[in-house]
C-alpha cells in the first residue's frame, strides 16, 4: 500500500467516532494505537498525519522521499513560527503584566503574576501554611490508621 493511502486511511480511522469511543474518547490513546501502522516509516501516527496535512495531494507523495518531505514540513513550521513570533511579543500593560500585542484582554487571567516583593512574600507564606496543614493532616491520618488497625487484625 502506498504511504499516501496509508496516511489517508489512518487519518480516517482516527476521525471515526466508533474508533475513538473504543479508545475511551482519548485521542492520545487512539494515536498511540495507530502508531504501530507508521513504525516502519520511523514516524508516529501524528507525524504521518501532520505530513498528510502539509502535503494533501497524492502527487506530492509520488517521489517517495518521506524524509525530505518531513524535513520540508518541519522547516515550514519553523518559518511559520518565526513569522508569528513578532506578533507574540509582549508589551507591558498598566499592571506590569505581559500581554501579546494585538490581543484584547478577554477577562481575568488564569494565572496570577507576582507583581512585587510583597506579593511574593505573601505567596511564600501561603505555601508554608499549606505545607504545615498537609503535615498535620498526615499525622492525623496516621493516628486514625493506628486506631483502626487493631479492629481489623
Amino acid at each position: 500500500m502506498a504511504v499516501y493511502d496509508r496516511a489517508t486511511l489512518l487519518s480516517q480511522v482516527f476521525g471515526d467516532p466508533a474508533f475513538l469511543a473504543d479508545c475511551s474518547e482519548d485521542q492520545g490513546e487512539a494515536a498511540d494505537r495507530l502508531d504501530e501502522y507508521a513504525n516502519d516509516l520511523c514516524l508516529t501516527f501524528l507525524e504521518l498525519r501532520q505530513l498528510l496535512k502539509h502535503f494533501p495531494k497524492r502527487a506530492q507523495w509520488k517521489s517517495g522521499k518521506i524524509r525530505r518531505m518531513y524535513d520540508e514540513m518541519v522547516q515550514a513550521i519553523v518559518v511559520n513560527q518565526t513569522r508569528q513570533a513578532p506578533a507574540l511579543r509582549s508589551d507591558v500593560d498598566s499592571n506590569g503584566a505581559g500581554r501579546p500585542q494585538g490581543v484584547e484582554h478577554a477577562g481575568s487571567p488564569q494565572v496570577a503574576i507576582a507583581t512585587g516583593p510583597s506579593e511574593l512574600d505573601r505567596l511564600r507564606d501561603l505555601v508554608k501554611t499549606l505545607q504545615k496543614e498537609n503535615r498535620d493532616l498526615r499525622k492525623r491520618l496516621t493516628k486514625l490508621k493506628d486506631m483502626l488497625e487493631p479492629a481489623f487484625v
